[in-house]
């Protein structure tokens, strides 16, 4: 297998250790002091030239240092601060018996000249090994409490099901179906209307969807929504609900309304998989998560726990262990990761509402794809415990909904839940109402910053339909404000550092275990293969650099409401035939789909993904507007108003089903 691929490697080798040569030559060698250029010269003296020539190319800031000025000193607002400088992920796309040599390099000893190219090719050690950054690292995005965060009442002090009536009632939502109606999707507020009047009961709706769940893995191809779903166990719940709507002893709102759990969490009767085969034999779930428990006392069906990339490492959303989750637009596309089966099964109308999680867009990123809302909370409003993995610096969990009021609905109930891990964490504020659509001006007084070079780095009908859509919100008041967000490239490298280190370390057993690492799929094997090696003093430059952008954020949000890119560069990614059989390594689309989403993981901030049409080809765009820190309540209000105001444009997809009644 290796001699297959001796040209390739041998030129990476011979490149990579005259590479190594030169760090040594140049560190030994190095003189003279930083500049007012801020430009360290590091002489070649002791190397030929043709060493340097032949590195040039992989080596292009070898020998300098260059330093930041602080992130303090710079203005967001002027056009001229800095020139747009995200780059995209540089890596080969991986599949068959390459997939599987690349995993198995990875393990051997040529892995630390593959890593090495990679990571200079993507800028990895120019910018956490060759850059000075002023700021001192910021290891987890806690933000502070501000007086507009402080509510007269915190509904996250009330029960699951008072919060669940408190939002029922900001949501505003119509409870009763009409017949424009019957080619949108059943909301929880109307479930909980038909289950009232008796015009259907939580028994046949779960019945119903475990009839097309069915079906769903008949067709061709298979839609994969779910990893697990125990039908006794729906049934059961159903039947319980039903009984209390008989006796009018419901136990809130949200009684009987179905939802689904992305299988990262602890959901009885259910073993947590996080995608893979192996982890109920790590880690048994004792009880519900924090999350899942508060929905469970709202008398809410769980389903079942919903499909996901393994070990939620990509946005794609490829699972080889229980089959790929399919796009319910268009069956041959990818629903987005990691949440894929949370995203897929709202939007094929069998749940209103899932929980998903979100440490790279994993909350987003499918919600774009399926044509749905995805809310990621801000960071901190998750809790301690209730799953096999730890609490990490850039994941949230929130809700994917198919509506805007439904996101609201979940949210309110599973808003800190459980212990935080970190405090003060603030209060759940909601909106005092969803607009009705009678406001003439109901953005009037907002100012959503663009930063318009990142705003257009996305295919032209994916563009124009969120421009059409910032010109909804600004004919409903809304101004929006040129901005400039430095040192965006900085901050991808950074995100992907930190993401890649906490799995890594999250996954150590595995790693370390070939019995394990062996039953990952060849695409997760590459991915914690690289990370594995980072090291600890770049890990800490991340950090600095999060502190950076948390700066530049900051300064945004002092001029700014909310900041809008697209959710997505592109539409859900298409499934290439040669992936069905051994999966694939596809780090540059990954690395394309986080375009947008990447930089609020990595501050902290919470942000909201809203369909606002489709292209030619008939896939969902989304909208992203990201907010001030714990600000949902506001995300969900903007969201509400656009909502309304495009769902004209909004199609529902191909695989569709109403969970009262017959698939369409």
């Amino acid at each position: 297998m290796p001699c297959m691929l001796s040209p390739w490697l041998l030129a990476t080798v011979v490149d990579e250790y005259r590479l190594l040569q030169i760090r040594l030559a140049s560190l030994c060698m190095q003189r003279g002091s930083y500049s007012d250029a801020h430009y360290l010269p590091c002489p070649f003296d002791a190397v030929k030239d043709s060493d340097r020539t032949s590195v040039a190319a992989l080596q292009p800031n070898m020998g300098q240092l260059k330093r930041l000025q602080p992130a303090a000193d710079a203005s967001v607002l002027s056009a001229d601060l800095q020139t747009y400088d995200l780059k995209t992920v540089r890596a080969p796309r991986l599949v068959g018996w390459f997939l599987t040599a690349f995993a198995w390099l990875l393990d051997s000893w040529l892995s630390l000249p593959i890593r090495t190219v990679l990571e200079r090719a993507n800028g990895l050690p120019q910018i956490l090994g060759e850059t000075v950054v002023p700021e001192r690292p910021l290891f987890s995005p806690v933000h502070a409490l501000s007086d507009t965060n402080l509510v007269s009442r915190d509904i996250g002090l009330e029960s699951s099901a008072t919060k669940a009536g408190i939002a029922f009632n900001t949501a505003g939502v119509a409870r009763e179906r009409t017949k424009r109606d019957r080619h949108m999707y059943w909301s929880a507020a109307q479930l909980s209307s038909a289950y009232t009047s008796g015009a259907v009961t939580p028994t046949q709706v779960a019945e119903n969807i475990l009839q097309h769940v069915a079906h769903s893995q008949q067709s061709e191809p298979a839609m994969n929504y779910f990893i697990c779903i125990d039908t006794q166990a729906v049934r059961t719940q159903a039947a319980q609900s039903t009984i209390r709507y008989q006796e009018r002893k419901v136990m809130s709102v949200l009684d009987g309304v179905p939802y689904a759990v992305k299988d990262m969490y602890d959901a009885l009767p259910y073993q947590t998989t996080c995608g893979t085969t192996y982890m109920p034999s790590l880690h048994k779930a004792a009880q519900d998560h924090p999350m899942v428990a508060a929905m469970r006392a709202c008398g809410a069906i769980l389903v079942g726990k919903s499909n996901m990339h393994e070990l939620g490492l990509s946005p794609l959303g490829l699972n080889m262990h229980y089959g790929i989750p399919r796009n319910p637009h268009n069956p041959d596309c990818f629903a987005g990761g990691s949440s894929s089966g949370s995203a897929a099964v709202v939007a094929a109308g069998l749940c209103p509402f899932a929980i998903g999680n979100d440490g790279g867009g994993s909350i987003r990123v499918p919600a774009a794809c399926c044509g749905v809302v995805g809310l990621k909370p801000t960071w901190g409003r998750d809790c301690v415990g209730g799953g096999p993995k730890g609490v990490t610096s850039l994941v949230s969990t929130g809700p994917i909904a198919a509506t805007v009021a439904d996101a609201l609905l979940m949210y309110a109930v599973i808003a800190n839940a459980g212990e935080q891990h970190i405090g003060p964490v603030a209060p759940v504020n909601l909106p005092p109402s969803l607009a009705n659509g009678s406001e003439r001006h109901p953005m009037h007084g907002y100012r959503i910053g663009v930063f318009w070079e990142w705003f257009n780095d996305a295919t032209p009908e994916v563009v124009d339909c969120c421009k059409a859509a910032l010109n909804v919100l600004c004919a409903k008041g809304a101004e929006t404000v040129p901005i400039t967000i430095p040192d965006l490239d900085a901050a991808r490298v950074s995100h992907m550092y930190t993401f890649g280190s906490e799995a890594a370390s999250c996954h150590m057993q595995e790693l370390q275990s070939p019995h394990l690492k062996h039953q990952l799929a060849a695409d997760v094997r590459i991915t914690l293969g690289i990370a594995k090696s980072f090291k600890a003093q770049q890990f800490v430059q991340a950090q600095r650099i999060r502190a950076r952008m948390v700066t530049y954020m900051e300064k945004a949000f002092n001029a700014v409401d909310f900041i809008a890119t697209p959710t997505t560069p592109d539409v859900a990614p298409a499934i290439q035939p040669d992936v069905l059989q051994a999966g694939e390594s596809d780090l540059s689309t990954v690395g394309q789909l986080m375009r947008f989403v990447f930089l609020s993981n990595f501050t902290g901030h919470p942000a909201i993904s809203l369909p606002v049409g489709h292209t030619s080809q008939g896939l969902p765009v989304g909208l992203q507007l990201i907010g001030r820190p714990w600000a949902e309540a506001e995300l969900l209000y903007a969201g509400s108003i656009l909502e309304k105001a495009v769902q004209g444009s909004v199609k529902l997809p191909k695989r569709f089903c109403t969970v009262v009644g017959s698939a369409s």
